[in-house]
């Protein structure tokens, strides 16, 4: 699972997805997922008051807000947009939960299910995790017991 997927299942869904995914894989069977670094707190970098850009179809005006995380890691992003150059360009507003989790809860919820954790990097090429603010990501690579 890549493009941080497993932020967007939120809550008692995540639990029940590893456990899906685990009685799926055969003995030996791998499961690879990234996830965004909580001790980087990337989301003070995503929220931005109204600005406009040019992208390949055209002006957008846009912000975004965040929800600062909750005890459990769950935030929530609030977009508005307005494509500019488009026959309609009233503004829609788009509203997303995204849930981090430390590398300790991601491992124990990873053995929990049976499945156990090989490595954790910081990057898809397998830079090992220290798990220091300066690691934005987290790649977890995981196998079924036999």
């Amino acid at each position: 699972m890549s493009a941080n997927v497993a932020m967007h299942i939120i809550g008692d869904a995540w639990p029940t997805v590893l456990a899906d995914i685990a009685r799926a894989l055969r003995p030996g069977g791998r499961l690879a997922f990234e996830s965004r670094n909580p001790a980087a707190e990337l989301w003070r970098e995503w929220a931005h008051p109204e600005r406009e850009r040019v992208t390949a179809i055209g002006r957008v005006r846009e912000s975004l807000e965040i929800t600062p995380p909750d005890a459990d890691g769950a935030l929530g992003m609030h977009v508005r947009s307005a494509f500019l150059d488009a026959g309609d360009p009233e503004p829609f507003d788009f509203s997303q939960p995204l849930q981090f989790r430390s590398a300790e809860l991601l491992t124990a919820q990873l053995t929990d299910v049976g499945l156990v954790v090989e490595r954790i990097s910081s990057d898809w090429v397998g830079t090992p995790f220290s798990g220091s603010t300066g690691e934005r990501l987290m790649v977890f690579e995981a196998v079924k017991r036999a």
